[in-house]
């Protein structure tokens, strides 16, 4: 048994996520992925609910999907590496992370990651912060010439994998999969590849995922965040700036601004125009919005993930879930209110996502599904 873990958030699973597993099953027997629940590393709901996009991971190859609990699910990309590795290293049996990059070329990767380690110190980055760009684009900048990496969002998580691997002390073989066709927020797909971002714009997908994944998107599943502008708008004009204060990614002052913004905007997308200066990336405050909906506070972050969540599995992620029992360090099983009731803090997070998912379909479902649904057996 060679086991591979795959980080991702298939939202949706498209070919290009078809192509990566394809070429990840010729090093592999098995295959790992963790995936987001209900909100995404951009701030937003996902398009379709976790256990359709599971459906439609384990069909393509994926023998057991896990949850990627929300408060790392939603965040930088730093923390979504961390929370990742973090539970593909717990389970013990991980041999290889598979990745999909711009780059194709793991040593440049590696050497980019190597240098990361130590950059947020170095009197350059310090300095370029404080001239007012974006961690990100300092970040790249006081990298000088492997900088150039960062200016891809693949090749920005592939390093932030390596990375976080290396400070949680988890030794892995690393895989690299060159994206094949459009780049990941392209707006023209190529053949038959097209972003995820584009296909979130389209109501037709049928060229670009997996022909035994088409009758698993159905349109009345899909979600809709429009419907929650008006609760939206209400939070932004009603929340204080302490409580702005309180968030994850609230720092420097920001919560003045975000203040004052909310008493002037007419929508939520008004806000985040408002708020916006080149330091202060869309994602993130998206993120800041989804923190504030949910209730996240930088004080009950949790440092790793406590448990791995059963999502989905075929024979061969049963085969995984009985080696799991005996190598990991953290609880891991489709029986949710089990979970729940040994972690509420971090169960309830993810119970929330869910519920503020099921706001958004076409027929809004009752609270606490989280607790009815169960995983996805092929």
């Amino acid at each position: 048994m060679k086991v591979a873990g795959i980080i991702a958030e298939y939202n949706p699973f498209h070919n290009g996520h078809a192509y990566q597993i394809q070429q990840t099953r010729k090093q592999a027997t098995h295959i790992i992925a963790v995936m987001s629940g209900h909100l995404t590393q951009r701030g937003s709901i996902s398009c379709y609910s976790k256990w359709i996009r599971a459906k439609a991971a384990i069909q393509s190859g994926v023998d057991l999907v896990l949850e990627l609990p929300t408060s790392f699910a939603c965040s930088s990309a730093e923390r979504f590496a961390l929370g990742g590795i973090g539970l593909l290293g717990s389970l013990g049996i991980v041999d290889c992370i598979s990745f999909g990059s711009e780059s194709g070329d793991i040593s440049s990767l590696m050497e980019c990651a190597n240098q990361c380690l130590n950059i947020n110190q170095s009197p350059e980055m310090q300095q370029l912060l404080k001239q007012g760009l974006s961690y990100p684009a300092a970040r790249r900048r006081a990298l000088r010439e492997k900088g150039d990496l960062l200016d891809f969002p693949n090749n920005t998580l592939g390093i932030e994998y390596i990375k976080a691997a290396k400070q949680l002390g988890f030794q892995f073989e690393w895989l690299t999969i060159q994206r094949q066709g459009a780049s990941h927020d392209s707006e023209i797909p190529t053949g038959d590849f097209a972003s995820a971002s584009y296909l979130r714009g389209q109501t037709s997908w049928e060229n670009f995922i997996p022909q035994n994944c088409r009758d698993i998107y159905q349109p009345s599943l899909r979600s809709n965040p429009e419907q929650l502008e008006m609760v939206l708008l209400y939070l932004i004009r009603t929340t204080t700036k302490q409580q702005w204060a309180e968030l994850p990614d609230v720092s420097e002052g920001l919560e003045n601004r975000l203040y004052e913004s909310g008493k002037i905007a007419t929508s939520s997308e008004q806000f985040l125009s408002i708020v916006k200066t080149k330091r202060y990336t869309m994602s993130r405050l998206r993120r800041i919005l989804s923190y504030r909906f949910l209730d996240i506070q930088k004080a009950n972050l949790e440092s790793s993930p406590l448990y791995g969540r059963v999502l989905g599995m075929n024979q061969k992620g049963k085969e995984l879930l009985s080696k799991i029992r005996t190598a990991s360090t953290i609880p891991v099983s489709p029986d949710f209110p089990k979970l729940a009731r040994q972690f509420p803090k971090q169960a309830a997070l993810d119970s929330k996502a869910t519920d503020l998912f099921y706001m958004t379909t076409p027929q809004i479902q009752k609270a606490g599904q989280d607790y009815l649904q169960k995983p996805i057996i092929q």
